[in-house]
């Protein structure tokens, strides 16, 4: 069963809004700890990408540690970790 030109088009203005949507959603994943920057940056691994993301908390991060990543609006230069 196709669609017809009339429902594709519908059925991508939805799928455009949805992604918009998605854009805008708090992520949280885990990471793990590889190493320490300096204070409290630590570089973070998630999904195979290392990042430099700061720690909120007041102890010492261990390496190795899994940790809660949490990226706002989907955009990893605004992440953290707890």
């Amino acid at each position: 069963m196709g669609y017809s030109s009339e429902q594709k088009e519908l059925l991508d203005a939805m799928q455009i809004m949805i992604d918009k949507a998605i854009e805008k959603i708090f992520i949280q994943t885990d990471g793990i700890v590889i190493g320490s920057v300096s204070g409290n940056i630590y570089t973070v691994k998630v999904n195979g990408q290392n990042y430099n993301l700061p720690h909120y908390g007041d102890f010492t991060v261990n390496v190795n540690s899994t940790v809660k990543v949490l990226v706002p609006y989907n955009n990893f230069s605004m992440a953290w970790f707890l």
